[in-house]
C-alpha cells in the first residue's frame, strides 16, 4: 500500500505490516496527487494536470528526482492508473478517466482499450491487475458493478451486489482467492468467484 500525503511524504506499509517514509525529492513539479502505482522501477504518480511521473527507486531505497513518464495534456480528466505489465518495450498503463473511457498506454503512446459492455462505463473508479492471471478488475460506480476483463478488454465477468452500490475501489488477491471493495461506507471483502479462481 502507497499513501502519499499532501506534504510530500509518500508512505508504503508492506504486507508484513511494516512502515516505511519517503520524501519525493522535487515535490513542487507535481500538482496534486490523483493516483500512484509502482513497479520495480519505481513510483508512478498521475497527478491533476494530467501527467504521469516517475519517481525511480534509488539503490538506497529513496526515491529519485521526478521525470514525466506520460506527458500528455488529454490525460487531465483521468482518475487512477494502474501497471499492467511490463515488458522490453516499457510500461503498460491503463488509465481511467472521468469522460468514462480507460485507456491504454505503451512506451507514452495511446494504444486504446476498445470495451466489451452491456451499457457504457459510468464513473469508473478504480483499476486492479490480478497477478496470475492478468485479468482486469474494474470499479465503474456510476453502475454499482466491478468488471472483470481480459488484458484485451474482453468481459468475462460483471460482479453485482446490494453492497457495491457506488463503489469506489477494487483490489483483487488472487494468491489467497479474495475481492476487496471500497464503498462510501465500508471496507468489504469476499472470496474469489469460482469462475475467476485460479
Amino acid at each position: 500500500l502507497s499513501v502519499l500525503d499532501e506534504a510530500g511524504q509518500l508512505f508504503r506499509v508492506s504486507a508484513a505490516g511494516g512502515t516505511e517514509a519517503y520524501s519525493l525529492e522535487n515535490p513542487e513539479v507535481i500538482g496534486s496527487a490523483r493516483a500512484v502505482t509502482t513497479n520495480e522501477a519505481g513510483l508512478y504518480m498521475l497527478d491533476s494536470s494530467g501527467v504521469i511521473w516517475l519517481f525511480p527507486f534509488q539503490a538506497d531505497g529513496s526515491l529519485g528526482a521526478a521525470s514525466a513518464a506520460i506527458d500528455r495534456t488529454d490525460l487531465a480528466q483521468a482518475t487512477d492508473l494502474t501497471i499492467m505489465d511490463d515488458d522490453t518495450v516499457g510500461a503498460t498503463f491503463l488509465v481511467t478517466s472521468g469522460d468514462g473511457r480507460v485507456r491504454r498506454f505503451n512506451d507514452g503512446q495511446d494504444q486504446g482499450f476498445p470495451l466489451d459492455l452491456d451499457r457504457p462505463l459510468l464513473v469508473p473508479a478504480s483499476l486492479s491487475i490480478g497477478e496470475l492471471s492478468d485479468l482486469v478488475y474494474l470499479a465503474d460506480r456510476g453502475n454499482n458493478r466491478v468488471l472483470v476483463l481480459t488484458p484485451a478488454g474482453e468481459t468475462v465477468a460483471q460482479l453485482r451486489a446490494s453492497q457495491l452500490e457506488g463503489v469506489r475501489g477494487v483490489y483483487v488477491d488472487e494468491i489467497n482467492q479474495r475481492l476487496y471493495f471500497v464503498t462510501a461506507s465500508d471496507l468489504l471483502a469476499s472470496g474469489l468467484p469460482d469462475q475467476l479462481a485460479r
